[in-house]
């Protein structure tokens, strides 16, 4: 693989089949991703102010669901179809060290789906509704059992997201004690919700589904608005993300445009049109940096960068 600078861009060509997912190290250094989930199953660590990849390798298997950093930049989780495998490292020269999450207090069946850390405490969802706690690598305890599959966790300032196959999103404390229980969608229609963001300006839930149409909730009124982005017969929007330092959403589809809103207005701010499909987007609050994955599959639209991983821009002006 190598590096190459447009502007303020950086772009990391490897050849990975596209990525699925992009999570920044709490401290922002780092850049945890992986591969297309039905075509590549290669995970990689970058530190990417100095355009180095640190670690990289190809997991056991296809069917790897999410992936997270943990507490610190020295520990990152994925989980997937044969349970969940972990990461650490003692020491931020030292060499990260893979091992096996263990389930022997509970079934091994269990399927997990997403993983989060919450204040410290990391946690997995299950297709059996079952939200797990997690010391070390052991799993140890249940947290919760819900009705449906948990099919998203997201880690926010206001505690634990956790979205079930019936379109439900149900919000723990930090403690993970349940709170309340939010209906984005209608009851009449059946959604898998793939994305969900906390804005901690205004406390207010983006939720993201296949329908190009991010819908927002406010915890305080409980109105909800309905955003269309990238809604044409031949896009579709993939993924967003909050811009807490600037009070934008960024949102990026298979047009291969990142694009810039404003959250009141709903308008477009910006736009940056990368030419090839993007598939996933994180944004890192520290350096003003918002990473960008690509994707590769017949759905997405056709490019020059067949063997680009994901490109860094700048948060400011999506440059």
């Amino acid at each position: 693989f190598f590096f190459s600078e447009l502007t303020t861009s950086i772009y990391v060509y490897l050849v990975q089949n596209g990525l699925s997912t992009l999570s920044f190290s709490p401290s922002g250094e780092l850049l945890l991703t992986m591969g297309n989930k039905e075509m590549n199953s290669t995970i990689g660590v970058y530190k990417w102010r100095e355009r180095r990849l640190l670690f990289t390798a190809r997991l056991p298997g296809l069917g790897f669901y999410d992936c997270s950093f943990l507490s610190s930049d020295n520990s990152f989780g994925i989980c997937g179809k044969d349970l969940v495998h972990f990461w650490t490292k003692s020491g931020s020269h030292e060499p990260y060290r893979h091992c096996r999450g263990s389930t022997r207090l509970f079934p091994s069946q269990v399927q997990m789906t997403s993983i989060a850390c919450v204040d410290g405490a990391v946690v997995t969802g299950s297709t059996s509704g079952t939200l797990w706690l997690w010391e070390g690598r052991v799993l140890v305890k249940r947290v919760e059992v819900f009705r449906f599959p948990i099919t998203k966790l997201f880690a926010s300032s206001a505690g634990l997201f956790v979205s079930t196959q019936d379109g439900t999103i149900h919000l723990l404390s930090k403690e993970l004690a349940l709170q309340r229980r939010l209906d984005p969608f209608s009851r009449s229609d059946s959604h898998d919700i793939e994305t969900l963001c906390w804005d901690t300006n205004r406390e207010k839930l983006l939720v993201g589904d296949s329908s190009n149409c991010p819908r927002e909730i406010d915890l305080n009124s409980a109105s909800k608005f309905v955003m269309g982005c990238h809604s044409t017969c031949h896009s579709a929007l993939t993924d967003f993300t909050i811009d807490t330092l600037n009070d934008n959403i960024i949102t990026v589809g298979e047009d291969g445009f990142v694009k810039k809103w404003d959250k009141d207005a709903r308008v477009i701010l910006q736009q940056h049109n990368i030419e090839g499909g993007l598939s996933c987007i994180a944004y890192n609050q520290g350096a003003d940096q918002v990473a960008v994955g690509f994707c590769k599959s017949d759905n997405c639209c056709s490019s020059d960068k067949t063997d680009v991983a994901f490109v860094i821009l700048c948060g400011n002006d999506l440059t």
